[in-house]
């Protein structure tokens, strides 16, 4: 049986070596960049909150610029119909005839009902569950009972995060997976408001008079 040379056992040695001391930079690197990968979805997820918080207050404060820009306009319109419409009086009549432009004025002016945000149908829906709800569930319920409004799961991600810090909505972790149920109500607000009424004292009735014969 032929013997291994000296150089021969030197070189397998050192190849052994390299192949080693590669898997453990290998095993180093893919640590690394598995840390770098897990800090970037995190600041990911950050910015995508305050990205649909930051849209949120954007189109809050558009609809309150429009509104301010229309009311003048319609208060000018409506003043301008109940001028010419109102028949002309001197006197209590003339009065009466301005007190009724106003009222004509109040009612054109009234403002419509306003929508519920997002973060109360939301909350509206976590309280119609008995179990904690997760994103993809809530989603999923807002879009079967709101059809209309046609909302993304990013955008309920972000909004039920901003109700978490807002403490109006609790997270519960379970293994590897988030939910979420709304806040229970304080005891205090809970109490029928019979309860917190103070009692009526009552006087006692008149003692009977008696007559004396």
């Amino acid at each position: 049986m032929p013997e291994l040379q000296p150089g021969t056992t030197e070189l397998k040695a050192q190849y052994t070596a390299q192949v080693t001391a590669d898997l453990e930079h290998n095993a180093r690197e893919q640590q690394r960049i598995h840390d770098e990968l897990a800090a970037l979805e995190g600041q990911l997820e950050a910015l995508q909150r305050n990205h649909a918080v930051l849209l949120t207050v954007r189109q809050a404060l558009a609809a309150q610029a429009g509104d301010s820009a229309a009311a003048p306009a319609r208060k000018r319109g409506a003043a301008k119909a109940a001028a010419k419409d109102a028949p002309p009086a001197t006197g209590a009549g003339k009065k009466s005839g301005s007190g009724e432009a106003k009222a004509g004025h109040a009612k054109t002016t009234k403002p419509a009902a306003p929508q519920p945000t997002l973060g109360e149908l939301i909350r509206d829906i976590l309280a119609q569950q008995t179990e904690p709800k997760s994103i993809a569930e809530i989603a999923a319920a807002l879009a079967k009972a709101h059809p209309d409004r046609g909302v993304k799961a990013t955008v309920v991600r972000n909004t039920v995060e901003n109700l978490v810090a807002r403490a109006q909505v609790e997270r519960h972790k379970q293994g590897g997976s988030v939910f979420y149920t709304t806040v229970s109500a304080s005891k205090d607000e809970q109490e029928p408001a019979a309860e917190k009424t103070e009692p009526v004292s009552e006087t006692p009735d008149a003692a009977p008079s008696v007559l004396v014969g």
